[in-house]
């Protein structure tokens, strides 16, 4: 049973926390810009909502994956306009800073609200509550080609991709990955409604014809499936695995005999892409299947070693000039590690790392519950991050990051939060310490009061 105090209405930080989750999870300025012509409308609301998380900012909240998070945004910013000035390129370099400002109030915002909150019930109440906003815009994905009449006038309807409220599917993708792990670890109670939920969200992601989000989801599926406390289960999984290695060898010739067979229904966009994902999980991955993207990563590190020791400064690698155009735009990185590498050098890099190891590292010491739930939103952000420069761009990314940083630091202190403050709220998800309830009573609920 979880012990802790009945909790409240809610509060200013608590509608500030969940307003940030639907702005984000909902892509509210990709949906106004797609229908009014007006960008970034949810800005100014999310920002006035990470400002009253921010002023609620509790001391408890700095563990080190928060100090490393902040290292990370203020060695790439500060050693990003460094270089940028040493190259004569400043200018260009100040929307990075604004942009990467507002990603670590927000980040930091949310992280203090998971990491403090005082009641139990509030913060399990947060987490259903983002679940149920990313499984809603998974669910949108599904209807994208109606919100493409509606919002675009069919602007996307040749590429063949759905992208439900996001301008960009690969957005759309991630969403959905991130809403079928909360789906599938804080499960609803309903078992019709949990069986449409997953398998809906995993229909939407395959609609986006998202190489890294489909890659990404299956392998999800798969450290999923293996659960060595349940012997008969993992044996059946081996031997399906075991075939699947078999077919995976033909998967392409075996991929194009099916489509084939439905010429006349996708486009060949679509047929291409599919060939290029059936590819890609077979091992093969080159310039063709990953649509250029080999070919810009090779670019970065080439770019990188030009510039060693220095960095290239912001917004180098988000564009690489003279690389590989498309629509009139020279395209970035696509690699968080390169871009960071490349704009700033190693040391924002490596704080970046330390901050994933030791989250991954203290998940390790978690309960059940939330040992995976983390295990799987730090996998998939690792993952997301060596295809986009923009993980830490991106609100509904960052989003996730900042429930993770939350946890961890709720759930497993160190000794830097510890000697922060010496007063901890008693219940079964305040940070763990020597009089505060054993944590594996916050696995106790799995599914929704």
């Amino acid at each position: 049973m979880i012990r802790g105090h009945s909790a409240p209405g809610l509060s200013f930080a608590d509608l500030a926390a969940r307003f940030l989750v639907v702005a984000a999870g909902l892509s509210l300025n990709d949906l106004f810009s797609r229908a009014f012509g007006v960008g970034q409308v949810a800005s100014p609301g999310m920002f006035l909502a990470a400002a009253v998380l921010l002023l609620r900012l509790n001391t408890r909240a700095l563990g080190w994956p928060t100090i490393l998070f902040l290292g990370t945004i203020a060695s790439y910013l500060g050693l990003g306009l460094l270089f940028s000035a040493i190259h004569n390129d400043i200018e260009s370099a100040i929307p990075y800073c604004y942009m990467y400002l507002a990603s670590a109030a927000v980040t930091l915002g949310v992280v203090n609200y998971v990491a403090t909150t005082e009641h139990t019930e509030k913060l399990h109440s947060f987490i259903l509550f983002t679940r149920n906003v990313y499984a809603i815009s998974a669910a949108f994905i599904l209807a994208s080609p109606l919100l493409e009449k509606v919002l675009d006038q069919g602007a996307y309807a040749n590429d063949g991709r759905f992208r439900g409220l996001f301008s960009n599917p690969n957005e759309a993708s991630y969403v959905g990955i991130f809403g079928w792990i909360l789906c599938t670890v804080f499960p609803f109670k309903d078992r019709r409604l949990q069986i449409v939920a997953a398998s809906g969200i995993a229909a939407g992601v395959a609609c986006t014809l998202s190489k890294g989000g489909i890659v990404v989801l299956v392998a999800l599926m798969l450290y999923q499936a293996f659960d060595l406390r349940k012997p008969k289960r993992t044996a059946i999984v081996t031997f399906l695995a075991a075939i699947g290695l078999v077919v995976i060898q033909n998967i392409q010739y075996l991929t194009m005999q099916i489509l084939a067979q439905y010429s006349g229904v996708l486009s060949s966009s679509q047929t291409i892409r599919i060939v290029q994902i059936t590819g890609i999980l077979g091992g093969q991955i080159n310039s063709e299947t990953s649509t250029g993207r080999t070919v810009l990563w090779n670019l970065s590190l080439e770019r990188f070693a030009d510039n060693f020791p220095l960095g290239g400064g912001l917004g180098s690698f988000h564009f690489l000039v003279g690389g590989i155009g498309e629509g009139g735009v020279w395209q970035g990185a696509h690699n968080l590690y390169l871009m960071m590498l490349g704009e700033a050098g190693p040391i924002p890099l490596l704080f970046l790392l330390l901050m994933g190891g030791i989250s991954v590292a203290k998940a390790f010491s978690l309960p059940e519950r939330f040992r995976h739930l983390l295990l799987l939103l730090w996998i998939t952000l690792g993952l997301q991050a060596l295809t986009s420069h923009g993980t830490l761009e991106l609100r509904h990314i960052l989003l996730v990051v900042a429930l993770a940083l939350g946890l961890t630091i709720r759930l497993a202190p160190n000794r830097l939060a510890r000697r922060a403050s010496r007063s901890w709220q008693r219940s079964s998800l305040a940070p763990r310490s020597a009089s505060s309830p054993t944590p594996q009573a916050v696995g106790a609920r799995a599914v929704d009061p």
